[in-house]
């Protein structure tokens, strides 16, 4: 063999070689990102002898297996989750292991020991499972977490969870958490092997109520080249579904107990449901309602810089409707009384002067942590229907909504109720995954994974209408569930001109208003929402000022209108996704 045919057939091994490690790669990420495990073992007698042609099922499900000639079965497919494995055999005690942990895209070893019975006996002999901590065949940097932690950690949202995992660090952004370094949004989110985040804005709108997650796990080894948008890291959270016995749950938290510790009005409503529907048709259900009167603050933030707001009148100018003319008309002015609102005071006054009403704030009590009309809750509800068939096949339809709404905390614009805005993030998403098992023997199996998906993202902020300021202000207990109405929204409407074609009736996201921004300001005045409308920039000095306060630009005292443009953010995605195994 030649030098040349040598360094061909080497270069050409490389590549085989290099394509048989891209393929192994490629599918083990794609195993780690569904919502499915697989259980394998033996089944023996005490002498560990193998048994032939045991029967091992889950129970409840149409989950199972024959063992072969050597007593090895394996089980895949598995929904992630707490199940009950069982063994028979005739001569042999039926024999279940209770609290096996199915894992998503890793491998459970389950070794089974039954009893001989020379007649068949009612009674099961049941074994508690032995969990590893670490599943023998996870090859990258991975952490796992079941619904104990969910359930058990004092936590308000599933970030409070995977930001404890190593590798994991709190970015306080929006965009999400940062995974090995990376920037927030880099890491790729999927909920029951879907992915889910806002591709426009690189983050995920879609929150899962903590009562929903049967398992989570967080990615940050490397991960395969089907996951591009997976810069950084991957997280995925598999959903509970119902088992064969009703099941239920309701949980109440709250940091709103008077002024015996400092908080910000916290307040928190858990309930789930689930259990079967007919034959192997079960339901799940579950939902969280969050309610906050403050939006969260650094501690003693406002010890050193109290907000003061206003609270009643103070007192009352009567002014000449013509200055200098005795005779003239005049009109009352009423000057509004400030009152502190965040912070600690001293709320008994001790007497009826002045002095002591200004001490006793004028009998309003002060908040500590809280900061005023920044109100802020959250609605997410999850249910899931699921079926088994067959040997092993299973059908599962997820629908999920989550809704957030805050008020902004209005700043230096406290004293002009007209320029108050809200924020609202809405995601509704739908997740189907059907496995058909093709054929199957007693040490492989041949099955067809698909998945589809339909998430729909909204995000509004801007300026509230005035009715909808008002009644927002102090919702009972922070929660927000009667939706914020704004100035402008998906259906507001206004007319556009293109080079001097007026168009009626056009929404901010429809395709005219895109193309008055494409052609520019040269041919299109109306690309932003009143642009240049003098009236409604109500920038006034001294109106909101009566005391002649310095201007600052840390807190000043003067009011904006609709200067404060609305943001309006619409994704729609359908996705759909297909695996033979």
């Amino acid at each position: 063999m030649t030098h040349r045919v040598r360094g061909a057939f080497g270069r050409l091994a490389a590549a085989a070689f290099a394509t048989v490690l891209a393929s192994a790669l490629f599918a083990g990420s794609l195993a780690a990102q569904g919502s499915t495990g697989k259980i394998e073992g033996t089944v023996t007698d005490q002498a560990g002898v193998p048994i032939a042609n045991a029967q091992v099922f889950i129970v409840g499900t149409s989950y199972g297996a024959l063992t072969s000639d050597k007593g090895y079965y394996f089980i895949n497919n598995v929904p992630a989750g707490e199940i009950t494995l069982r063994a028979q055999f005739i001569g042999y005690a039926p024999t279940e292991k209770t609290g096996v942990r199915v894992l998503a895209g890793q491998t459970a070893t389950q070794n089974i020991k039954m009893a001989a019975s020379a007649v068949q006996v009612k009674g099961v002999t049941i074994e508690a499972a032995v969990n590893p901590i670490v599943p023998r065949d996870q090859v990258t940097s991975k952490s796992i977490v079941t619904s104990e932690s969910f359930s058990r950690l004092p936590i308000q949202d599933t970030r409070d969870v995977i930001r404890l995992e190593p590798g994991v660090v709190e970015s306080n952004s929006g965009k999400g958490l940062s995974i090995r370094g990376g920037r927030p949004g880099e890491a790729a989110v999927y909920v029951d092997g879907v992915l889910v985040r806002n591709n426009q804005r690189g983050e995920t709108d879609l929150n899962l109520p903590t009562n929903s997650i049967e398992e989570a796990s967080v990615t940050t080894g490397a991960v395969g080249a089907e996951f591009g948008q997976a810069s950084s890291g991957a997280i995925s959270f598999v959903t509970k579904a119902g088992g064969q016995k009703y099941s239920g749950a309701l949980s109440y938290a709250t940091d709103d107990i008077g002024s015996l510790w400092k908080n910000i009005g916290f307040n928190r409503m858990e309930a789930s449901i689930g259990g079967p529907v007919w034959g192997n048709l079960t339901f799940f259900a579950s939902g969280t309602l969050n309610g906050s009167k403050s939006a969260d603050v650094a501690i003693q933030r406002d010890m050193d810089r109290p907000v003061y707001v206003m609270s009643g009148v103070d007192t009352v100018v009567h002014e000449p409707v013509a200055f200098g003319n005795a005779l003239s008309d005049t009109v009352n002015i009423a000057i509004p009384r400030f009152v502190q609102y965040s912070g600690y005071c001293n709320d008994t006054p001790s007497g009826n002067s002045s002095t002591a009403q200004i001490q006793g704030n004028y009998g309003s009590s002060c908040q500590g942590l809280r900061l005023p009309f920044s109100a802020n809750g959250a609605m997410l509800l999850q249910t899931k229907l699921q079926y088994t068939y067959g040997a092993g096949s299973r059908l599962s339809l997820t629908g999920l909504s989550s809704q957030t709404q805050s008020r902004d905390f209005p700043g230096g614009n406290i004293y002009n109720p007209d320029n108050y805005t809200g924020t609202v993030f809405a995601s509704r998403a739908a997740i189907l995954n059907w496995t058909q098992n093709l054929s199957r023997s007693a040490d492989r199996a041949m099955a067809l994974d698909f998945r589809a998906s339909y998430q729909h993202d909204d995000v509004l902020s801007g300026p509230l209408t005035r009715q909808s300021e008002l009644d927002s202000r102090s919702p009972f207990g922070g929660f927000m569930v009667k939706p914020l109405k704004f100035l402008i929204d998906f259906n507001s409407t206004h007319d556009v001109t293109i080079a001097g074609t007026t168009h009626q009736g056009v929404k901010y996201l429809d395709d005219i208003q895109i193309q008055c921004l494409l052609a520019g300001q040269s041919y299109c005045q109306d690309d932003v929402p009143n642009l240049n409308r003098d009236d409604l920039s109500s920038a006034q000095p001294y109106r909101m000022n009566p005391y002649g306060v310095e201007q600052s630009a840390r807190g000043p005292l003067w009011t904006q209108g609709l200067d404060n443009g609305p943001f309006l953010g619409r994704e729609s995605r359908l996705e759909a996704y297909g695996n033979f195994d």
